[in-house]
């Protein structure tokens, strides 16, 4: 087997307990890079460089992606 380079994602909570949709959503960014490295992102996205493209995943991340999956949670848990 070849390696032409490696990716590790570690996406870590650094101590911090993070549960249920607040940990799926910071998973969000790790993915999107990974992602845009194997050019596996739809081509609007792909030709972006990753340095812009994150911090549009990030503001996607909290303001469109976490609150309606926050909100699904706290509907299931009620």
């Amino acid at each position: 087997m070849y390696l032409n380079g490696v990716i590790l994602l570690s996406p870590t909570d650094i101590g911090i307990k993070r549960d249920g949709p607040v940990k799926a959503a910071n998973r969000l960014p790790y993915f999107a890079a990974a992602a845009w490295y194997h050019q596996a992102l739809e081509q609007n996205l792909q030709h972006k460089d990753l340095e812009q493209l994150l911090p549009e995943v990030e503001q996607f991340t909290l303001n469109k992606y976490l609150p309606p999956l926050a909100n699904l949670v706290d509907d299931l848990t009620k």
